[in-house]
């Protein structure tokens, strides 16, 4: 019996490590920046609202390993929720009507990418290999 917990417990552990795909935060936009310019980083953000399905389907996207590995070490990964407290700052800057709208941003604000639909893990993944190299 504890044989079989066991192996049930490693395989629930391996399948969630490997759905966890991007690491996302929720971050104020001027703390966001503020990280962004400590680390060295560009920002990468995901506007949402939780009834949009095709943000839904970006989720699936954002498990894909390669961009996971690549995003995660190379950009701050931020989630706003735009019916959430931090969407007014996001929506000031960035003037989002579509959802889901994906941003790539440089430390000090400037947006060098905006996709306003869903776009696969593939292409976004180029992007954001492009995006680091200007």
């Amino acid at each position: 019996m504890i044989v079989r917990f066991i192996i049930l417990f490693l395989f629930l552990a391996a399948n969630a490590h490997s759905q966890s795909g991007v690491n996302f935060k929720e971050l104020p936009l001027d703390e966001a920046l503020e990280l962004a310019k400590k680390q060295n980083k560009k920002i990468f953000i995901d506007t949402y609202t939780p009834a949009c399905k095709p943000c839904k389907k970006m989720d699936i996207e954002f498990r894909n390993k390669d961009l996971a590995n690549y995003f995660n070490e190379n950009f701050i990964n931020v989630k706003v929720n735009m019916n959430g407290p931090l969407a007014n700052a996001y929506n000031s800057k960035f003037s989002v009507i579509f959802l889901p709208t994906l941003f790539i941003v440089t430390p000090e604000g400037y947006t060098t990418l905006r996709v306003e639909h869903i776009i696969s893990a593939k292409d976004l993944l180029q992007f954001g290999m492009q995006s680091n190299k200007s």
